[in-house]
């Protein structure tokens, strides 16, 4: 996830002309009573919405995370309709899937997911005024 967040403003500045980007706060990946590797975590894997969504929380502060991020509820609807668990990047236009990136071993390759924007930005039109306009939104956690 550090490597993910570190990308984040680079992603966001790169390809906020035309891409919106959300995250899904799911399952702790890392939680140290279920499936505790390498640095180990000091939090348990959530019960409750509200744990998690304080987690979440957590996670925006910390890692300080400037794109919207809702939290998948504590029965997992969006992990496991999307196979999220642990992570996962998907590129979605006109409510379809056009890219699903996977894992490589412990890590992940974003250049994948940026090839795949480099490629769709080519095809769009530009738009400032879509820029400008999201350049005051705030840090938000969403159920």
């Amino acid at each position: 996830m550090r490597a993910v967040t570190k990308a984040l403003p680079e992603f966001v500045e790169r390809y906020a002309s035309f891409a919106d980007f959300l995250a899904v706060y799911i399952t702790e990946a890392h939680a140290r009573d279920q499936w505790p590797a390498g640095k180990i975590s000091t939090c348990t894997q959530p019960t409750t919405n509200q744990e998690r969504l304080e987690l979440a929380n957590t996670l925006v502060e910390s890692k300080q995370v400037t794109i919207p991020l809702l939290v998948d509820p504590i029965e997992n609807g969006f992990e496991e309709a999307f196979a999220a668990w642990p992570i996962r990047f998907y590129i979605l236009h006109q409510e379809k899937v056009l890219f699903k990136a996977q894992p490589s071993g412990v890590g992940y390759d974003l250049e994948q997911v940026f090839a795949c924007l480099d490629q769709f930005k080519l095809q769009q039109p530009s738009s400032s005024s879509k820029e400008a306009g999201r350049r005051g939104t705030k840090r938000r956690v969403v159920f």
